[in-house]
């Protein structure tokens, strides 16, 4: 097993947002989570960068327990987080976003090799290399922002809402890219406001509620699921 997240309680101040949630995965698989606001599937991703500390249960990783780790040694062990809202640095330029990517790649010898599979799946950042960041256009920086987490040459990404924001022909782009990248060896954890994209994107899908997963299953099976297809997919 990949990932193994053991009855995870994680607060914010005194409010508990994750109730003992546990999720698995395994190397090769894209696995998503789904539910409403607040659900708590962007906690979860950010607990297992190590953004947040658990309070109780257990995080590990290719066998190495990771729950007490510093983000930064997470990041090393081959796990990166592609947050929502993309958090590019408007400010600094494509190249430099992107540079700062590879300060969790193991040998600094790659950057070369990283960079040429980065613009090889977002050739568009490649154009745009020297540009602002904050001059591009949303899709360009979600681009960016995927290709800025590509850069550490994960074993593990984590994708926080990549379509937030964008138009369905880009959406449709940026799923095709991340199906690709799936494709040459990367595992994906999903998490994705789109439930009936993120159910026929992924393998497996667990579907979270104020902090607790309450239905886990395989992405077919929770596509035909009664409560899920009110809850989540308009049926």
């Amino acid at each position: 097993m990949m990932l193994r997240i053991c009855d995870i309680e994680t607060f914010y101040g005194n409010v508990k947002a994750l109730k003992g949630i546990s999720v698995e995965l395994d190397k090769g698989e894209i696995v998503t989570l789904i539910g409403a606001n607040g659900a708590g599937k962007t906690t979860t991703l950010k607990t297992i960068s190590g953004l947040l500390r658990p309070r109780k249960g257990t995080i590990e990783f290719m066998g190495q327990r990771i729950d007490r780790l510093q983000s930064s040694h997470i990041a090393k062990l081959g796990i990166a987080h592609c947050p929502e809202g993309r958090k590019i640095f408007p400010k600094m330029t494509v190249f430099e976003n992107l540079e700062l990517g590879t300060i969790s790649l193991p040998n600094k010898g790659d950057m070369e090799e990283q960079l040429d599979f980065v613009y090889h799946h977002f050739p568009i950042l490649k154009d745009r290399k020297n540009q602002y960041a904050g001059s591009l256009s949303g899709g360009e920086q979600q681009m960016l922002a995927i290709g800025r987490s590509l850069m550490a040459a994960p074993r593990l990404l984590l994708l926080d809402e990549p379509s937030m924001g964008l138009s369905p022909l880009l959406v449709k782009e940026i799923f095709e890219i991340i199906t690709n990248i799936h494709q040459e060896g990367t595992s994906i954890l999903l998490v994705e406001q789109n439930a009936n994209l993120a159910l026929k994107f992924a393998k497996r899908g667990y579907v979270l509620e104020t902090g607790k997963v309450v239905i886990h299953d395989t992405c077919s099976a929770l596509l035909n699921n009664v409560l899920v297809k009110k809850a989540y997919l308009g049926g």
